[in-house]
């Protein structure tokens, strides 16, 4: 009887969380009234909340009609998650960093070299991280590779492959650490943004920039398909790119992107692509892909979105992942 009655309490807290996170600004009428929980209960979970600085109390205000109430406001700097996104810039890597509350604003930015491709420079750059807020609670990470239980299993180069930078981080760090693959969290994170439901569909997500190899996503009823060694839609393994190798005119890249389209159309007949490419790319994309005659005769006719800004997907993704930790933190639908 008291395990439930605790949790239809952690319900309501949840409930009540969520909407402020949304609402920012509330009075306890106005909690009752839109959550449709009693007033008692809102009451007894507001004081739980200020407790915990999830809210802070603001100024009497005169609402009309009825007496003063106090206002209070959602703590978005509660809590702050450090983001790293380790990239391909002009075929090096550099180590994107980003500090961040729990609205997504950030207090700290800064690109590092990471020139020098070593797990122990990457934990260095982390470690600098940290050193600017003592109130991190949790570390993202995406990187152009795959992980399967921690470790590297395919990357960028083979430069990173077998690093276990999850077990790295965390024992640097004392925090729950999350690693993704940077084509999964622009996918997961372009979504987000849009407003593109995850569940009932199928979503493909396509990284292919010029002179590398792809990076693609397998998104089915909001879950990742990872594939044994989660090496399920590793790009670089398909046969045609395993022969002719990284592309390095825009023209062989079209090519190329056209054939992983009509590949992942036919074999899995996805709800959507989302493809990541310059805004000025994009016509030439969608014309590339209308005349190839193969994609005009398989009977699946997907939605092609375009995303113009692979970086602030990333970043979007990464702060979805990061707040997983917490069942309470989880504000997305």
């Amino acid at each position: 009887m008291e395990a439930r009655a605790n949790l239809i309490r952690e319900r309501n807290l949840r409930r009540l969380l969520v909407y402020l996170y949304r609402k920012e600004h509330a009075l306890k009428v106005d909690m009752a009234r839109d959550t449709g929980l009693s007033v008692v209960t809102v009451n007894a979970l507001v004081r739980k909340l200020v407790e915990e600085k999830w809210l802070l109390e603001g100024e009497q205000v005169q609402p009309n009609p009825g007496r003063p109430a106090t206002a209070y406001t959602f703590n978005y700097n509660h809590e702050f998650f450090a983001l790293f996104a380790v990239k391909d810039r002009n075929g090096k890597l550099v180590v994107d960093a980003k500090i961040v509350n729990l609205k997504g604003e950030a207090e700290f930015q800064e690109t590092f070299d990471f020139s020098g491709i070593t797990l122990g420079n990457l934990c260095k750059i982390v470690y600098s991280v940290l050193q600017k807020n003592p109130e991190i609670s949790k570390i993202a990470v995406s990187i152009p590779g795959k992980i399967s239980e921690g470790q590297v299993t395919s990357s960028w180069h083979s430069k990173l492959d077998d690093w276990s930078i999850m077990k790295a981080l965390q024992e640097l760090s004392g925090l729950p650490v999350v690693v993704q693959n940077d084509a999964h969290v622009m996918t997961l994170g372009y979504s987000l943004l849009q407003r593109i439901s995850i569940r009932k569909t199928t979503i493909v997500g396509v990284f292919f920039p010029l002179q590398s190899m792809p990076g693609i996503t397998i998104l089915i009823d909001g879950k990742l398909m990872e594939g044994n060694h989660s090496l399920a839609g590793e790009g670089k393994y398909l046969p045609f790119l395993m022969d002719s190798g990284v592309p390095q005119t825009k023209g062989k890249q079209l090519a190329d992107l056209a054939q992983i389209v009509e590949i992942y159309n036919a074999v899995l007949a996805p709800t959507s692509f989302i493809l990541a490419a310059e805004k000025e790319d994009e016509q030439a994309v969608r014309e590339f892909l209308a005349s190839r005659p193969h994609l005009d005769l398989q009977p699946n006719k997907p939605t092609i979105y375009i995303d113009h800004d692979f970086q602030k997907s990333v970043w979007q993704g990464l702060f979805w992942l990061a707040a997983q930790y917490d069942e309470k933190l989880y504000f997305f639908e």
